[in-house]
């Protein structure tokens, strides 16, 4: 099947018949349409404790009496961060730098995927989240908290996927970067620990231009 490119008077279609799908424009007007939706991976591996004021590399997990999380092996099955039973379970923090194609005008949501050690009705673990939107041109340290506390766990031992909306509201279209931490709720970790195997940020397409442009 042969593809057609026909360069148009106010734009670009690409086709093989008459129902070709216009897909530019010339200049620096936007030319992907909005409205899908994209992901941010935040890989474990980028991932630091973030106890006490101080910020350390995670170290492989200890079990016992300890708030420090670590990497671990679950079940043989794959990599993840574990935190023990704690009262004050230190965070992890990361930072991701946001998208060309994020739009500001939608909300942005936090996914946990993690998994208890065991049932306990009274520890329906939660995570609280800090999330940071550093822009350029920002003081440091001159953006509110726009994290928030997750949906909780329920009381079983399979993997549950738990969520954080970052409200549209707190999000700039300037460019920059996320900075968050995760961390179980204070006093939901009383008799079981809790593992997350992946966190991932879902966010709204926004108009990107892709540089199409007449030659002229």
């Amino acid at each position: 099947m042969s593809v057609q490119i026909e360069n148009k008077s106010d734009g670009y279609t690409i086709g093989s018949s008459a129902a070709d799908q216009k897909v530019g424009f010339f200049g620096t007007t936007p030319v992907v349409q909005p409205g899908g939706s994209g992901v941010l991976q935040l890989p474990l591996m980028s991932f630091l404790d973030e106890g006490a004021g101080t910020t350390a590399a995670l170290a492989i997990f200890a079990d016992g009496a300890s708030n420090v999380p670590g990497f671990t092996n679950l079940s043989s099955e794959g990599l993840g961060i574990r935190w023990n039973n704690s009262a004050t379970p230190n965070p992890i923090i990361t930072s991701v730098v946001k998208p060309n194609d994020l739009d500001s005008a939608n909300d942005v949501v936090l996914h946990i995927l993690a998994v208890r050690s065991a049932t306990d009705a009274s520890d329906l673990v939660t995570f609280d989240v800090t999330a940071f939107d550093n822009v350029a041109g920002a003081a440091a340290a001159a953006d509110a908290d726009l994290g928030g506390t997750s949906t909780a766990m329920s009381d079983d031992v399979l993997i549950q996927e738990l969520t954080v909306t970052l409200a549209a509201a707190d999000i700039s279209a300037t460019q920059g970067a996320i900075g968050l931490t995760i961390q179980p709720t204070d006093g939901t970790l009383a008799t079981i620990d809790v593992t997350i195997l992946g966190a991932w940020i879902e966010y709204t397409n926004g108009l990107v231009n892709l540089g199409l442009y007449s030659g002229s």
